[in-house]
């Protein structure tokens, strides 16, 4: 029903249907997808320096998705790339300061923007024919922001075992809210966020680890 080309969509005639339009029969039996394709550009960049009072490591990772297509039968491909859940822009950079036993550790997971507007172009789709009677005023959200995780640790090297304590989603990030209601945009939520692989949904949280060496 969320196809781009539904009521055409090929994947409808795995359905049979009565007079009544009820379903009668589903085709279940396996099928391969069609064609998926994904393109897109990584970098790495590595930074290492010594300072008088301690020594520097810059560590980043980002890739930009230039294509992710998907066909399920052939002449329905579908690209989502930037759609909400699948952001055009993800990546990371660590900064480790060290100094004799002691390392300190910050880390930076981002996660870039996406939306669904391009794909919902109705007035139903953006939430312009609701009700405001009922909702009070109102526009739908479906488009999430940049997104930024942040984590810090220190750790202490002793003579045979390592000490780590540190904190994940050190800002209490939570995941993007969207809108929920009649449906808009294409996507999966939990609650009124959005649910999908990148977003952390526990929240800030302390840990500790303890490595010792036999």
């Amino acid at each position: 029903y969320q196809s781009d080309s539904f009521p055409t969509d090929p994947l409808c005639n795995l359905f049979t249907r009565n007079g009544a339009n009820l379903i009668d029969f589903v085709t279940d039996n396996y099928i391969n997808i069609s064609d998926q394709r994904n393109r897109g550009l990584d970098l790495t960049i590595r930074y290492q320096r010594e300072f008088p009072w301690f020594d520097f490591t810059y560590q980043g990772q980002f890739t930009y998705q230039l294509t992710d297509t998907t066909a399920l039968f052939p002449g329905t491909e579908t690209d989502d790339n930037g759609d909400v859940g699948d952001p055009k822009f993800v990546g990371n950079s660590t900064f480790r300061f060290v100094r004799g036993p002691w390392t300190l550790f910050w880390g930076v997971d981002i996660i870039g923007p996406s939306s669904d507007v391009d794909d919902c172009p109705s007035a139903s789709c953006l939430g312009e024919n609701i009700d405001t009677s009922v909702f009070g005023p109102y526009r739908a959200v479906i488009d999430t922001p940049w997104v930024f995780y942040h984590s810090l640790s220190v750790q202490r090297e002793f003579d045979r075992f390592r000490l780590t304590v540190g904190v994940a989603n050190l800002l209490d990030e939570n995941p993007p809210r969207v809108t929920t209601i009649n449906d808009q945009g294409n996507f999966d939520t939990v609650g009124q966020s959005v649910l999908a692989s990148q977003y952390d949904y526990v929240g800030r949280r302390f840990f500790m680890n303890f490595n010792v060496r036999f």
